[in-house]
């Protein structure tokens, strides 16, 4: 790519054994099939340089741990947005999966396809919190820390899994913090 980034696809059996080389230094290995190589390259188009740097980072590293993760969505329309509201599956029109300035989006939703956005089960949880913890070490605001209020008023993280209403969720820390100024 332009960035001097490569990687090497060897077909096998109906999939592809991946090993992609960073410039700044890296690796990472794993198995995809065409139709996922595909679909990851263009979540990962819609968002800004940035966000798709970060983004790239936070699925090498759990790929390393041996988790498949899958960018399920990135970049949404305002009327896509105004829908994920009515339907409480967010609370904002102002989501950073809407462009940026023309840029792209600066947030992703990533599950394990093995879970999908269940996570009633122990294996799940821990996969989320591991997203959550790469996510925050890449510089990321994880969707796990995002809490509800009860109804004692008081915000608290689910009593169950130990974390808050959006973990398959993570943007730019940097422009989450712009966007709460300007509210």
């Amino acid at each position: 790519d332009p960035d001097g980034n490569f990687a090497w696809k060897i077909p096998f059996a109906k999939a592809y054994f991946v090993a992609e080389f960073k410039t700044g230094g890296g690796l990472s290995l794993g198995i995809a099939t065409s139709q996922d190589l595909g679909k990851r390259h263009a979540r990962l188009a819609q968002l800004t340089p940035e966000m798709r740097q970060r983004s790239e980072k936070v699925v090498a590293r759990l790929e390393a741990k041996g988790y498949k993760p899958k960018i399920v969505e990135a970049l949404r329309t305002l009327e896509e947005q105004k829908k994920k509201v009515a339907e409480g599956k967010s609370q904002t029109l102002k989501s950073m999966h809407l462009s940026q300035g023309g840029k792209g989006a600066a947030a992703i939703d990533l599950i394990d396809p093995k879970w999908g956005y269940d996570d009633s089960t122990k294996p799940a949880v821990e996969f989320f919190k591991e997203y959550g913890k790469i996510s925050k070490d890449e510089g990321l605001t994880w969707g796990g820390d995002f809490l509800r209020k009860g109804k004692d008023g008081v915000k608290r993280p689910d009593k169950r899994t130990g974390y808050g209403w959006d973990p398959g969720h993570a943007e730019l820390r940097e422009q989450t913090k712009k966007n709460k100024e300007k509210e």
